[in-house]
């Protein structure tokens, strides 16, 4: 038995039995949260494969751990390692295969997709699908309006609306958009004329009152108006309706068949988007 002596002016007030002091008298009685006397959690060491190597709970530490020393990356589908690099270097292959969907990030910064720049040599598209309406094709239709049933449409000559069918809105996705409209046209020895009009702005888009025809006595003719919108902001949305009338007293458009034999062609308006690579003198 050990026994402590605490004295105070040569005078000994206590003796105390180390041996009983318990472990809640201590100022600090645990080691990283466990109880003295208690043992630790093992520390266990596995393998790559999961094996069990060795453990230790530091009451009897192990003289020697081999751990497993495979640290070789195995790569995956369309990746591969290069061990020869120190460090290693992780390769993207230059052929992709077997890929489900390429998903860019929605973001305000444009992302590309860029092909072969060299020259005579680009990246040709094989056996894509390009029908959804959400594809952005330059030169391509933004629009189309088709009177197919019976329509026989007469004009003065003052300005007047074809149809509120035709109205239509388009997202431009150039500075440019080109308007046809075709149909057949009666103005019997006078000026056939037409033009877009903004039906959201209420007002006549420029340059687009032109005129189309000019029919001596009584002929019928099927006739292709066009139309140019320049200045156009890509990405903003434009509203259009054509509009018709005559050099004086009345000409019209006969449109439309109803499914009989015979009948008029269809009166049929297509907006096309104009692209970038255009000369207007």
């Amino acid at each position: 038995m050990y026994t402590i002596t605490c004295c105070i002016s040569c005078i000994c007030i206590y003796c105390i039995n180390c041996k009983n002091i318990l472990n809640t008298a201590l100022l600090n009685s645990t080691i990283s949260g466990i109880s003295l006397g208690s043992n630790l959690a093992n520390l266990t060491f596995y393998d790559s494969n999961g094996g069990f190597i060795t453990s230790y709970n530091g009451a009897n530490p192990p003289t020697s751990i081999t751990l497993d020393g495979d640290t070789t990356y195995q790569g995956g589908s369309n990746i591969s390692i290069d061990t020869s690099t120190n460090p290693d270097t992780i390769n993207l292959n230059s052929n992709l295969s077997n890929i489900d969907t390429i998903s860019f990030r929605s973001t305000a910064s444009p992302t590309v997709l860029l092909g072969n720049t060299y020259p005579s040599n680009p990246t040709p598209l094989l056996f894509c699908d390009l029908s959804s309406n959400t594809n952005v094709i330059p030169g391509g239709v933004l629009a189309t309006k088709v009177q197919r049933t019976y329509l026989v449409k007469s004009f003065s000559n003052v300005y007047s609306e074809y149809s509120s069918n035709f109205r239509t809105s388009f997202k431009a996705q150039s500075a440019n958009v080109m308007v046809d409209f075709r149909a057949v046209i009666i103005s019997s020895n006078r000026f056939f004329y037409g033009g877009l009009y903004d039906y959201n702005a209420g007002a006549y888009i420029a340059d687009t009152r032109n005129r189309f025809n000019y029919n001596d006595e009584t002929d019928q003719d099927h006739t292709v108006m066009t139309w140019w919108i320049r200045n156009l902001t890509p990405g903003s949305t434009y509203y259009i309706s054509p509009y018709f009338r005559g050099s004086s007293s009345t000409v019209y458009i006969f449109a439309g068949h109803s499914g009989t034999i015979d009948g008029f062609a269809p009166g049929i308006m297509r907006i096309y988007d104009g692209g970038n690579n255009v000369n207007i003198y």
